[in-house]
């Protein structure tokens, strides 16, 4: 079965607020979903690509 892809946008790049949800959620997935995330460049760019999330 092919899992749905879920685009999660995020406004921010810095490592704080709302980008720790990001991560968060980031760092267990979402069972049945491919997760993809768009962000400016930046840390959370960063991180997010060490944790081998499509960003």
């Amino acid at each position: 079965m092919n899992d749905t892809t879920a685009l999660w946008v995020c406004p921010v790049s810095n490592l704080a607020g709302v980008a720790r949800h990001v991560l968060d959620v980031a760092s267990v997935g979402i069972p049945g979903w491919r997760m993809v995330i768009t962000c400016p460049a930046g840390p959370l760019a960063n991180r997010l690509r060490d944790m081998n999330v499509e960003v």
